[in-house]
């Protein structure tokens, strides 16, 4: 690694077991999603995932957010 750490570090900083970043390396697919941004947040990669923009996703969201209903006037003022 560029940071001359040691597996054993890396796995300690990230708090996951040494078997978890064994198997996160070798692109293991049960490596659980947690396990990927503790070692992504060791290693100070956790902010460039604030700058992915992805199109589809957020047409998606633009389309399912709720919109506002706005009622006529209203005539009964009564409380």
């Amino acid at each position: 690694m560029a940071r001359s750490w040691t597996q054993q570090g890396l796995s300690e900083r990230a708090r996951i077991s040494l078997a978890t970043l064994k198997r996160l390396e070798g692109g293991a697919v049960e490596v659980s999603l947690g396990g990927w941004l503790a070692v992504f947040e060791s290693l100070g990669l956790l902010p460039l995932f604030s700058a992915l923009r992805d199109p589809a996703s957020a047409a998606l969201l633009d389309s399912t957010k709720a919109k506002r209903v706005r009622s006529g006037k209203r005539d009964d003022l009564d409380f």
